[in-house]
């Protein structure tokens, strides 16, 4: 673990001193322990390509020793929008295990979350996967409804 002191008016020091508590890790911590200003970090989080390469990697480095994570739900509230995919799984055979893959590697490239919601753990999924099949049987035969009106 890492020790970093974390005051309102610290200086970027470059420093990353040992042991710190990774839950807390804020970006003000890393861009201290960068040796960096608060909007260069999160510059480098948000618009990397805005950032020089060697300060990329110092922000990097920091993260990676400080044990840092972006925070999805700061990040949404700020923004006003979450960034995130939802995937329902009913089993996980076939090809289901490379398709969850491919959404992943999708998902990150454009900067969103993926959640997935297994429907395969408990007693009760039954009802549930009934009651989802059945919204999206519905919607499905609401989409084929239009596209047969509009080609009329």
């Amino acid at each position: 673990m890492l020790e970093h002191k974390k005051t309102s008016d610290a200086k970027p020091t470059g420093e990353v001193v040992a042991t710190m508590d990774k839950k807390n890790v804020s970006m003000n911590d890393v861009a201290i322990a960068a040796g960096v200003s608060l909007k260069t970090v999160s510059r480098v989080i948000n618009e990397p390509d805005s950032v020089r390469e060697s300060t990329r990697d110092r922000v990097h480095a920091a993260m990676e020793a400080l044990g840092f994570r972006a925070n999805f739900a700061a990040r949404s509230l700020k923004l006003g929008r979450y960034g995130c995919i939802g995937v329902v799984l009913f089993h996980l055979s076939g090809g289901a295990v490379d398709m969850i893959d491919g959404i992943a590697d999708a998902a990150e490239e454009r900067g969103f979350a993926l959640t997935m919601i297994p429907m395969f753990f408990n007693d009760y999924t039954g009802k549930r996967k009934e009651k989802i099949q059945q919204e999206l049987n519905e919607r499905h035969e609401q989409h084929e409804t239009e596209k047969a009106e509009a080609g009329q």
